[in-house]
């Protein structure tokens, strides 16, 4: 079986605000990643289809100090197809889940980076191909002047 390969992540310009809660008024940290996947599988064979999900963490993540990741810490995510390559291709694709999540670093103990994962369903009729989909992620947590 054939399994999803990430061939490229281009990240667009992050997007980072301070703004108040409007139940508490508490400082919050409010981020947006956006940026293009490139996908493809891991075999020549021909015409396939391919289920399974893959993970990546967003390059220009922000290190998330652990202790800061309180109840009012969340992530949420958008990923969809938006081209694929080459043209002539016949790839039909699904994203079927999207999640965004803090994931210890496991080099420095206490951080955590962002990590996307991504569950797809794609049929392709050619060897092969390259994916592209789009992704939109938003953070918010509590806000330090000295840090995030």
């Amino acid at each position: 079986m054939a399994n999803f390969v990430v061939r490229g992540c281009n990240p667009s310009p992050r997007i980072d605000v301070v703004v108040a809660s409007p139940d508490s008024g508490i400082a919050l940290h409010s981020t947006d990643y956006r940026g293009l996947l490139d996908v493809s599988v891991d075999t020549n064979q021909g015409p396939t289809q391919t289920e399974g999900s893959f993970q990546v963490f967003v390059p220009d993540s922000l290190p998330y100090p652990r202790a800061d990741l309180t109840s009012e810490a969340c992530a949420a995510c958008t990923v969809v197809p938006v081209g694929h390559t080459p043209l002539v291709a016949d790839v039909r694709a699904i994203v079927d889940t999207a999640t965004a999540s803090f994931v210890d670093d496991p080099t420095q103990p206490g951080v955590a980076w962002l990590q996307l994962t991504v569950g797809l369903r794609a049929i392709q009729l050619l060897e092969t191909y390259v994916l592209r989909l789009s992704y939109e992620v938003g953070t918010v947590v509590p806000h330090h002047p000295s840090g995030t």
